[in-house]
């Protein structure tokens, strides 16, 4: 083979590489792009099932208000009002229960024992407001700072011991 012939099969290598490379790039940048485009239509989508959702949620709390005493969530960013009262019934001479859901306790309490859990008993029922001020009280004490002691106890009227 001739040194013209080893330098035109040298050429039509490169040339034949070069266009591979080429190929493969422009491949590449095809393939980022649908990619992109996937993620922007997925997002697009979001955004209208967002918006969607959003509007229904909205719709569901103009229909719906939730009125049943049995629902009611009493926590730190849901206090109770100042005025709320409750009528309470004895569970036994250190503990009290709203009356309204005694019956549900003993009930409660009943079905476990028949199933054969005896070792059941109410920890703690409701606080007034005195005792939950106490509580909490104590707890900033002990733990010297509110910010540790909201992960702990609550202030009165968002305990869910009432």
């Amino acid at each position: 083979m001739s040194i013209k012939q080893k330098k035109m099969l040298v050429i039509v290598f490169l040339l034949t590489l070069f266009a591979l490379i080429v190929f493969l790039i422009l491949g590449i940048i095809h393939f980022i792009g649908k990619a992109l485009n996937n993620e922007d239509e997925k997002r697009e989508e979001n955004k209208v099932i967002n918006q969607n959702t959003v509007a229904e949620v909205n719709e569901i709390k103009k229909e719906k208000v939730i009125d049943d005493w049995r629902l009611v969530l009493v926590n730190f960013d849901n206090p109770l009002p100042e005025n709320f009262e409750v009528a309470l019934t004895d569970i036994d001479k250190y503990r009290k229960f709203d009356s309204r859901a005694i019956s549900y306790l003993n009930q409660m309490i009943e079905a476990m024992k028949s199933d054969g859990i005896t070792a059941i008993w109410v920890q703690s029922g409701y606080r007034s407001i005195d005792s939950q001020t106490k509580v909490f009280n104590e707890q900033v004490e002990k733990f010297i700072g509110e910010r540790k002691v909201k992960r702990r106890s609550r202030k009165t009227n968002t305990s869910n011991y009432k």
